[in-house]
């Protein structure tokens, strides 16, 4: 079966040695500094936590973001089922 580029509905992250990552699967970014990158993805969002952390490369189109820094967490935080209001809307309120 053949993958087409942006991956469709999929969602996939890859770390190496907790300094490097690509995240597919992101629809958005809502928020970044050193200490913490905030995403939306397929899955729901998705919290990093970590220092001198940096957006290498973002591209929507293809739903993928490169990150590098010292990684030291991610979350995922999901919605209410049901609840149309985007979760980090109710974070940032």
């Amino acid at each position: 079966m053949e993958q087409k580029s942006g991956y469709g509905n999929n969602h996939r992250i890859q770390l190496d040695n907790r300094r490097d990552g690509i995240f597919t699967g992101i629809t958005d970014v809502i928020s970044f500094d050193a200490d913490e990158i905030v995403f939306e993805s397929l899955c729901g969002g998705i919290v990093l936590k970590g220092s001198e952390l940096h957006i290498k490369n973002l591209n929507l189109e293809n739903k993928e973001v490169s990150i590098d820094g010292n990684i030291d967490s991610f979350t995922y935080v999901k919605s209410k089922a049901g609840n149309k209001e985007p979760f980090l809307k109710k974070i940032f309120k």
